[in-house]
């Protein structure tokens, strides 16, 4: 099933659109702010950082711990579900870019602790913007909650490319 990622205000915000409607709207309060928010199945979720030196990020869902973005010191990403702060499951990301100097299509993969890849997110430049589509199986909701986390890391891995860095070292 396509669906489509549609940036928002400078790519602070971003919605989640599946038949031209509005699944999830992710809002960020401040361009320089590390805290994302969204409300999605009767319930709110925030994502922000542990503290200000960290680079993991903790996962709330109405107010409880749910999991956290694991950011590894060589540039990698992953994942953390927890139920009663234990571990439950574990996605991470793999990338494959295309051979060539000009060409912008990325395919971002997001793979659970048994090997399957449960969504992919495709990356293109048209028209001097970036257009993200998903594809990922309806069958469970909390593949969208992933979507949402792999698509911050997305961006955020994106940032820390444009600036030039090797990690990102400053706020998202």
């Amino acid at each position: 099933m396509h669906i489509k990622i549609i940036s928002e205000k400078n790519n602070r915000d971003f919605r989640i659109v599946k038949n031209n409607e509005t699944i999830i709207q992710v809002i960020k309060p401040k361009w320089y702010s590390s805290k994302a928010s969204f409300f999605f199945n009767n319930k709110s979720y925030v994502i922000k950082k542990n503290s200000f030196w960290s680079l993991d990020h903790h996962i709330y869902q109405s107010g409880v711990f749910k999991g956290r973005i694991i950011h590894s010191w060589s540039g990698h990403y992953s994942i953390s579900i927890c139920k009663y702060k234990k571990e439950i499951n574990r996605y991470t990301m793999s990338v494959e870019k295309p051979k060539g100097w000009f060409k912008s299509d990325t395919m971002y993969s997001i793979i659970d602790k048994e090997g399957e890849v449960i969504l992919s997110i495709h990356y293109a430049y048209e028209k001097w913007k970036g257009v993200y589509t998903a594809e990922l199986d309806d069958s469970d909701n909390l593949h969208y909650e992933i979507l949402v986390y792999a698509y911050l890391i997305i961006q955020w891995k994106q940032q820390a490319a444009s600036a030039g860095a090797a990690m990102p070292m400053g706020v998202y």
